[in-house]
């Protein structure tokens, strides 16, 4: 038991120190109860188990780390979880990951060099896990473009009076007397109807319109970079434990 606690639950790295998996089995010889194998939960879910041998393994506080490469150990052939190791299943691991099988035990029970074991790997006995997935929700934020309004563009009359001076010219007729002094005078009777006329003119101003442009005006639009906040409730599981009698209970919670 203590040597599964030892194990399970840990990050196994390969000889670079990149993850690979998390320890989710411990597979024991069923002659030395020595550990063996590791099974390791792989894949982004973790859907995936693979066997690694714990020869030469070292423990570094929450990791194990195992002289193999990653894409040595996802190539291992795919071999059944359940139940104890066959000779034949350990003599595929063994010759993927480069181990000889023979007759010759360890002192450890772990297969060392060319040492190796015959028979089968049983999982620990003595300790049976059960566990449960605690889920929560998280807020998503989901942008759609929708049509807020609508402007338009259009003109309308506007009649103003306005006023000009414009300059204008006339005629005047003015009256000059002259003194005669003396002299005879000319034509014929006095009497007789005698008359001049000087026309006389102005400047009349005729108001036209004519049409000009004052200004142009244009409509265009642009996206204008803001933030909204919104929120909303969501739920999560948490884990209840209910007893009876008073069993011993030690909670380890690892970091995530």
């Amino acid at each position: 038991m203590h040597q599964y606690e030892d194990y399970h639950g840990k990050t196994l790295v390969d000889s670079e120190g990149e993850k690979i998996g998390t320890v989710s089995q411990l597979y024991e010889d069923t002659d030395t109860g020595a550990p063996e194998w590791v099974l390791v939960k792989t894949g982004l879910l973790g859907t995936s188990e693979t066997f690694v041998p714990v020869a030469n393994a070292t423990s570094e506080g929450d990791q194990l780390r195992v002289p193999y490469t990653k894409s040595q150990i996802k190539d291992a052939p795919n071999v059944e979880a359940s139940g104890e190791l066959s000779t034949e299943d350990e003599d595929r691991l063994y010759q993927h990951y480069g181990l000889d099988r023979s007759t010759t035990r360890s002192g450890s029970g772990h297969p060392t060099g060319d040492a190796s074991r015959e028979g089968y790997v049983r999982p620990p006995s003595g300790l049976e896990r059960r566990s449960m997935q605690l889920r929560e929700e998280e807020l998503q934020a989901r942008k759609q473009r929708v049509q807020t309004g609508e402007v338009r563009l259009g003109k309308d009359v506007v009649t103003e009076r306005r006023q000009m001076d414009v300059p204008v010219t006339r005629e005047e007729v003015f009256v000059e007397r002259t003194p005669g002094g003396g002299r005879p005078a000319e034509g014929g009777e006095i009497g007789k109807d005698e008359t001049i006329s000087v026309p006389v003119s102005e400047e009349q101003v005729q108001v036209e319109k004519q049409a000009k442009v004052r200004e142009e005006v244009s409509l265009g639009k642009q996206e204008v970079q803001g933030t909204e906040r919104v929120e909303g409730d969501v739920k999560r599981e948490e884990a209840r434990i209910d007893t009876e009698g008073s069993p011993g209970i030690r909670d380890k919670k690892k970091n995530l």
